[in-house]
């Protein structure tokens, strides 16, 4: 049985209870200066360390609680569907995907403030030192406070996005995806439609390896296939919340499927779109299930379609 999963568990608890101890002793200092009449900074100091600080140790804990529900669902999916792993997630038991907007926004905003917190000290008090030093080891530590000022604007331009377009969903005509086949179904975009605006499509094979733990976690994706089409704003047309995108795009035979080897590696296919947007642009990525079926061409059809020109390529760190 693979252990990884427990032992993040367990790290991520005893990282999050010192946040949350600290924030529940500053809420008390808080309420203590309160009853004794003080005020100012007194009082709304302790407050602000309280719900920072306090957010981040029960925002995690809670985070933990609700993942691990998820992945007891899941488990109970794996048993009633041993030989359907495309069944094994709520979502695409429905066959309507929702895009990975606010799953990555708040990741994003989760790193940056666990960078930016604990970096916090170091750049209040080296900041003004290195800049009366004017030295090179000095300067050194502005690379922190940049790292955390491109994490914050980065995690503010992915807020605004999400507050602009909301939630956008992919609603595949079959479920799921077949190896050889082609991709079908309609996004379900929110923002007006157009006859300005067309849309970019990506369909994406990209095999994913987590390393490492904490602040040294690190996520590498590797694009093992990909491919592009345009669609016109002539084909696109008015839907219920705003823009309907119609998807139909071919899938190679001989990809990798679907496939979960462990909470550290997978296999994934993505489905991307994308839109020229006065502002900020129209951006959304969906994850769906691709898998050999009986749809499938067989093995021997699928070797003699091939060509010498299907290498696939690879591109290292594929970014959401």
């Amino acid at each position: 049985m693979d252990r990884k999963p427990y032992a993040c568990v367990w790290v991520a608890w005893l990282f999050a209870t010192p946040f949350a101890l600290f924030g529940v002793a500053a809420l008390i200092f808080a309420v203590t200066q309160l009853m004794r009449g003080a005020g100012g900074m007194s009082f709304w100091f302790p407050l602000l360390f309280a719900t920072m600080f306090g957010g981040i140790g029960f925002g995690l804990m809670a985070a933990i609680v609700t993942q691990g529900k998820r992945v007891a669902q899941r488990q109970q999916l794996q048993v009633e569907h041993p030989n359907q792993p495309w069944l094994w997630r709520e979502e695409w038991v429905q066959g309507r995907i929702r895009s990975k907007t606010r799953t990555t926004m708040v990741r994003d905003w989760l790193f940056t403030i666990f960078w930016i917190l604990p970096t916090l000290p170091a750049t209040w008090l080296g900041v003004p030192a290195a800049l009366r030093q004017r030295s090179f080891s000095g300067l050194i530590v502005l690379v922190f406070p940049a790292a955390g000022l491109y994490l914050l604007v980065r995690s503010i331009r992915k807020t605004t996005a999400y507050l602009k377009y909301g939630t956008s969903y992919f609603q595949m005509m079959k479920m799921p995806g077949s190896l050889g086949c082609e991709l079908q179904g309609m996004i379900e975009a929110p923002f007006p439609h157009s006859p300005g605006h067309g849309v970019q499509l990506r369909l994406l094979s990209i095999h994913r390896v987590t390393e490492g733990y904490g602040k040294s976690r690190t996520r590498n994706e590797w694009i093992l296939w990909s491919s592009e089409m345009k669609l016109d704003p002539e084909r696109l047309c008015a839907g219920a919340t705003g823009t309907t995108i119609p998807v139909a795009m071919p899938i190679p035979p001989d990809a990798h499927a679907t496939e979960e080897i462990s909470a550290a590696e997978e296999y994934a296919w993505l489905l991307e779109a994308t839109a020229d947007m006065p502002g900020i642009n129209y951006r959304e990525i969906f994850e769906i299930p691709v898998f050999r079926t009986a749809d499938s061409p067989a093995p021997a059809e699928t070797a003699a379609a091939r060509t010498a020109t299907t290498g696939w390529t690879v591109r290292k760190s594929f970014q959401e």
